[in-house]
């Protein structure tokens, strides 16, 4: 990616590892940069409460095209 996203894929990492991993909610295991995208996989808590957390961090912030499973 180019310096500026990388920038912005760094903010959207840090702000979702501290709303999850604090909270007991989840913890990033690996983060992957491939082919025009960003992977990250947390081992999670459940799926409800860590949606939730992603949904709060996102609001005023750009959508991203998110997959949780």
């Amino acid at each position: 990616p180019t310096a500026e996203a990388a920038s912005l894929l760094k903010g959207f990492e840090s702000r979702l590892g501290a709303a999850v991993q604090p909270a007991g909610i989840g913890v990033l295991v690996a983060a992957i940069t491939n082919d025009g995208q960003r992977e990250w996989m947390f081992y999670a808590t459940g799926v409800s409460a860590f949606e939730k957390a992603l949904n709060e961090i996102q609001e005023g912030e750009e959508l991203y095209p998110i997959d949780v499973s």
